[in-house]
């Protein structure tokens, strides 16, 4: 028996992959990608899925661990969702505004971050790092403490005279036993914790993507 619908005649086969995740496979170009646990809307324990098109570019996610709390985290200045956000190759900017957090920590503010690069299709896990977006004591991070003028998000923008960050060598010291393993594990992976002058902070972050792996 053939399957109907208001608009008109729908083959048996497509009937029967009305509901199949890989229906569009070869019919159009785009990427099935899955998210997992907590990012899905309704809470834990589930998949998202959703289709990507390889030629928008490649996601980029910002990981941030700190004795502050992330206000506000851009790329390029489009404000980066949970999900991230696809970028082309090229040069880019990180830019952050970190706030206090609501318990007053012990040690002096810090900060490490690494950026995830996930290419279409690919899967969650293991995170793929992006080579130079982690922190390090290398002059690439800036900040400051004084309210920036509009713009500070952009590429485009003068931070010459924002301070470099320079290693802490307290960060972690009042973390429990469960957030020091993490911290020591994002140590092990290449980002180093770098002291903060002062929060509220602005950061800037230049980075480059290169270009897409092969698959």
């Amino acid at each position: 028996m053939r399957g109907t619908s208001y608009a008109g005649r729908v083959d048996d086969d497509d009937a029967f992959r009305l509901n199949s995740l890989n229906r569009f496979q070869k019919r159009s170009n785009l990427v099935l990608e899955a998210h997992s646990h907590c990012e899905v809307p309704a809470g834990c324990g589930g998949v998202v899925f959703q289709w990507r098109n390889p030629a928008l570019g490649v996601t980029v996610r910002v990981h941030v661990r700190s004795s502050s709390r992330v206000a506000e985290a851009f790329i390029d200045g489009v404000p980066v969702s949970g999900l991230g956000v696809r970028l082309q190759p090229g040069g880019h900017l990180l830019a952050l505004a970190l706030v206090p957090a609501q318990e007053e920590p012990a040690t002096a503010p810090w900060v490490m971050v690494h950026l995830e690069r996930r290419e279409p299709g690919a899967p969650t896990y293991p995170v793929q790092r992006l080579a130079g977006g982690e922190t390090r004591d290398d002059g690439s991070w800036r900040a400051t403490t004084t309210p920036p003028p509009t713009g500070w998000t952009e590429r485009g923008f003068d931070d010459a005279t924002w301070a470099p960050l320079r290693r802490s060598s307290t960060a972690g010291r009042d973390l429990e036993h469960w957030a020091r393993r993490s911290f020591d594990e994002d140590r092990r992976l290449g980002s180093e914790p770098l002291a903060i002058p002062g929060v509220p902070a602005w950061l800037r972050k230049r980075f480059e993507l290169p270009r897409q792996v092969s698959r």
